[in-house]
């Protein structure tokens, strides 16, 4: 049985930036970080260590300036390799209105002016960018409901914005048992829910975004996207603000950062998978979720170049070409599996649909039609671009 996904038209894409993230580049697992602060140098930065940051933002008596430095700090102190953040200024206004912050003058993502595009709506305006992002400071200063309304507005803009995914921190001090029902009017597989907060040496306590953001990255570089981010360690030196095992926290809507003590040290980990997502396919999975709206993505990439294309048979086999050769490749990285019950690991088929117009080649439409297998166990999985 094949599951099927939502259609989606191919477009053309703008340039691409120096961070080039994307399954189309093989390299995903990039966090980018929104972030709230008094006097930003510039707008969008890519750090290499915490040092990179000093330049950018002072470490203010701000409320804002200094969460915003925690996160830097424990983002690059629990290994993060690189991370790209984007400062929106926030001088003169208070941290009541920080949800109004990180969105500033909102307008439609479809905006025909990029440049209108303010607060987090801005990471429109660039490509390749990342693919993981996180709001580190939002659940230090809006309270529960105003948190709840802030996510799910985030989550409904990053629907259709392939494919990027959000790290949903909860609420400050709010029990782990009371946050599945926080999270319960939430419907996204584009997003997914950790806890509890986190406290280190020299840095301090902070939600669990940073960490999360790290270990997502690290599973990324260190086995693929389509790997559950869990269950794989590191050494950790901090502590778990509302420490318990994660088998007692355990719910299909909270996934928990666990601690596990050792001869050698502490160990910490992610415990669970699942997305945001309330229904019960694919989309519930972390690694099936984001995979997919990667691939999405690239799909679209390819085929963009044929938008103006002649739609000719001679034009679907080229289609055909490139898209074969792009998952063959993600076979060999271990990205597709072949399924257990025998069959390639992915099939390719165009087709064309003629327009009725005067110029039929100009006025047809190509239907490319990609079905993937994500798990060896797993039914291949249907994605169909227009071109």
């Amino acid at each position: 049985m094949t599951h099927f996904v939502e259609l989606f038209e191919a477009q053309p894409i703008a340039q691409a930036r120096p961070v080039a993230t994307g399954l189309h580049r093989y390299r995903t697992g990039q966090p980018v970080f929104v972030l709230a602060v008094s006097r930003p140098k510039g707008t969008l930065h890519v750090l290499k260590d915490e040092g990179d940051f000093s330049g950018l933002v002072p470490e203010s008596e701000s409320h804002l300036d200094r969460m915003a430095w925690t996160a830097v700090r424990a983002f690059f102190r629990s290994g993060g390799q690189q991370l790209v953040v984007l400062l929106i200024a926030a001088e003169g206004l208070s941290t009541d209105s920080i949800e109004d912050v990180y969105f500033r003058s909102v307008l439609p993502s479809s905006a025909p002016d990029a440049a209108l595009r303010q607060g987090f709506l801005s990471l429109k305006n660039f490509d390749s960018l990342g693919d993981i992002l996180a709001f580190p400071q939002a659940s230090s200063f809006l309270n529960p409901k105003l948190l709840q309304r802030f996510y799910m507005t985030v989550q409904a803009t990053l629907e259709t914005w392939d494919p990027w995914f959000l790290l949903v921190d909860p609420p400050f001090q709010m029990p782990s048992a009371e946050i599945p029902s926080w999270l319960e009017p939430m419907d996204s597989a584009a997003s997914a829910a950790y806890g509890p907060w986190i406290t280190l040496p020299g840095v301090g306590f902070f939600p669990p975004s940073p960490l999360v953001s790290v270990l997502m990255e690290r599973s990324d570089r260190r086995l693929t996207i389509a790997d559950v981010p869990a269950n794989d360690e590191m050494l950790f030196s901090g502590a778990l603000l509302e420490p318990a095992a994660p088998e007692a926290m355990a719910s299909d809507r909270l996934n928990r950062v666990a601690v596990r003590v050792g001869v050698d040290g502490s160990r910490i980990y992610l415990w669970g998978g699942t997305t945001l997502a309330q229904r019960r396919d694919t989309s519930r999975w972390i690694h099936f979720s984001r995979t997919l709206r990667s691939l999405r993505e690239a799909l679209i990439r390819i085929s963009s170049p044929f938008v103006f294309e002649p739609k000719s048979s001679a034009t679907c086999e080229d289609l055909k070409s490139r898209v074969e050769g792009f998952l063959a490749e993600l076979v060999v990285r271990g990205v597709l599996r072949e399924p257990r019950r025998g069959g390639p690991a992915f099939m390719v088929t165009t087709e064309v649909e003629e327009g009725g117009g005067p110029v039929s080649l100009l006025d047809a439409t190509v239907h490319l039609n990609v079905h993937v297998c994500l798990d060896s166990l797993q039914e291949r999985i249907g994605l169909y671009i227009k071109v």
